[in-house]
């Protein structure tokens, strides 16, 4: 403060002599040669200042916004915001205004809080935060109490609004990437949507205002516009196609009061959400060369399955036939993507996906298109071409999927039902030749996709599965046909009760069982010496449910005995085929 009169007077003369060269300048700039005796003015150097000021002089430090009450005004903006909305809602009630003209105001001055909005500074987050929410609260209670309330404005009328809400919000965001904004338009349209689909009871308009949220969100991932905000999009867009489903396939009661709508207006939302996702993602992973995402992944299977679903549900047998073809376009599509397109690329994530839904559409696609007898067998060919196939290109991904198909047709087929009865159950001895044709018949030819598998590779545990998965089936099969043909023979002689069939099946598992464990040893082929212990693990089951159980004193002896010499036996045989 000394100091403070010195400075003023240094400051006052070199405002001056600025002063002065303005006008020299001026001057000169307007004649067209300068002025002949025009004093020069001598400028004087000022003192320097010091640059390390006193204490007491610091200039104060800046004041954060919230300190400063920044934020203030803007909140009392969107305090003001909501109260013109309650006077909108007055003039409603009164019906002094027409309800037309009200509902376009009303309209009209939710957009424009949602402009200002997208006005606001870059680093202002808060502002912008602040009038999208206002927008959104007074757009969602308009809509309802206009809708449920007053009643003059229609189911499809408040769905449109909705979606022109959200598209406005994208539309307006899209240049300066505001993604606060996009994402509270659109949490409020989903929401708003869903609610009064539910309380108005009429589900077309609102599920079709979801699905073009659902297609302009997915348009502005692609694009690289925030993609967070598709995956709140989609899911609610599943949850309502979900409670429609739900509630129009129930008995009659559970939708008395939602109008009878036909079979279509359910199908098509569910199949142009499937549409609107499996091309996205089919954009962004072959144009746009992208990995596929844990959230595409989920939200395709998630699509797929509301189509499906809906499609066997209300579209009778000429749905599931579409849906078996639809499951067998896919899966042509996806078997020359993933091997053609996607095997050979650093990340293999893209291959991993499409390799896993090929088989699961092309199975889907025979179980449905193809009828009950011939299923299991014609499954059972594919797994073996495929297998072939694996073993001539060498592609591991390949015998997975041939490992897959075949459990699929030994399941249908019930080979894996007559294993477990040959095992544990009450094994028939005679019958219908048809009962055992189809079983049989998928036995042997697990026989030979285990023969077409190949050398097994030495590597990690997981690599191995489907010679594992293979040698199980083949393994299953062996035990199947021994069990079988034993008691068949034994039959011939006696009549074989519960004891006596209870020796036979350890007899018989436990000389298959050493068998695979110097076979496998022998060979090199560890799956086998895996199958041997596991069958020696169900040997012991076996005894515990059966045996002990139904048998006689004695041939519960010779079955324990024979357990225990297998026991004792397995590893030496193992360490004698790995000598061999």
């Amino acid at each position: 403060m000394n100091d403070l009169p010195a400075t003023m007077e240094q400051l006052a003369l070199r405002v001056q002599q600025l002063e002065l060269r303005v006008q020299l300048l001026e001057s000169a700039a307007s004649q067209p040669a300068p002025a002949a005796d025009h004093p020069a003015v001598p400028l004087q150097q000022p003192t320097p200042l010091s640059l390390t000021p006193e204490p007491d002089t610091a200039p104060p430090p800046a004041l954060a916004p919230s300190a400063t009450g920044g934020r203030f005004p803007v909140i009392g903006k969107a305090l003001l915001g909501i109260g013109g909305a309650y006077v909108l809602r007055a003039l409603a009630e009164s019906g002094s205004i027409p309800t037309s003209i009200l509902v376009v105001i009303a309209f009209v001055y939710a957009c424009a809080w949602l402009v200002m909005a997208t006005r606001t500074a870059d680093e202002d987050w808060f502002a912008s935060s602040t009038y999208a929410c206002t927008s959104a609260l007074i757009l969602a209670p308009m809509l309802w109490e206009l809708t449920l309330r007053f009643q003059v404005l229609p189911a499809w009328a408040a769905a449109a609004l909705l979606t022109g809400f959200a598209l406005s919000a994208s539309a307006l965001g899209w240049k300066r990437n505001l993604a606060s904004v996009v994402w509270i338009a659109n949490l409020t349209g989903v929401l708003t949507a869903l609610t009064l689909m539910v309380a108005t009871h009429t589900v077309v308009p609102f599920l079709w205002a979801m699905l073009v949220m659902a297609l302009a969100s997915e348009y502005a991932a692609d694009l690289g516009h925030w993609p967070g905000v598709r995956a709140v999009v989609a899911l609610s867009t599943d949850l309502a196609l979900a409670l429609a489903a739900f509630i129009y396939s129930g008995p009659p009661n559970r939708h008395q009061d939602y109008p009878d709508l036909p079979a279509a207006s359910l199908i098509a939302p569910a199949v142009v959400l499937f549409l609107i996702y499996s091309i996205s993602q089919a954009i962004g992973t072959l144009i746009q060369r992208k990995t596929i995402t844990t959230m595409g992944v989920t939200q395709s299977m998630l699509a797929f399955a509301l189509a499906a679903i809906t499609l066997a549900q209300f579209g009778g047998p000429a749905g599931v036939t579409s849906l078996g073809l639809a499951c067998l376009a896919l899966a042509a599509f996806c078997y020359p993507v993933a091997f053609l397109r996607f095997r050979h690329l650093p990340e293999p994530r893209n291959f991993h996906v499409f390799a896993t839904w090929s088989p699961t559409l092309l199975v889907c696609a025979l179980v449905l298109l193809l009828p009950a007898p011939i299923q299991a067998p014609l499954l059972a060919a594919v797994a073996l071409a495929t297998m072939l196939l694996a073993r001539r290109l060498g592609a591991l991904t390949l015998r997975f999927h041939a490992a897959a198909i075949f459990a699929v047709a030994a399941v249908t087929s019930g080979f894996a039902s007559a294993f477990g009865q040959a095992i544990f159950g009450t094994l028939a001895t005679s019958g219908p030749a048809l009962q055992f044709a189809l079983p049989f018949t998928i036995a042997a030819a697990s026989l030979l996709l285990y023969a077409l598998t190949g050398p097994s590779l030495p590597d990690r545990w997981f690599r191995r599965t489907p010679w594992v998965v293979s040698a199980a089936f083949a393994v299953a099969a062996v035990s199947l046909f021994a069990v079988q043909g034993l008691i068949l023979a034994a039959s011939l002689a006696i009549l074989p009760d519960v004891t006596h069939i209870a020796v036979i099946r350890t007899l018989t598992l436990c000389l298959i069982t050493l068998a695979l464990a110097f076979s496998g040893a022998r060979f090199s082929r560890a799956e086998l010496v895996w199958m041997a212990w596991s069958l020696l693990g169900l040997v012991g089951i076996k005894l515990l449910v059966e045996d002990l159980r139904h048998g006689h004193a004695v041939f519960t002896a010779i079955s324990i005995s024979l357990f225990a010499l297998t026991l004792i036996l397995l590893p030496r045989l193992v360490r004698l085929g790995q000598k061999a």
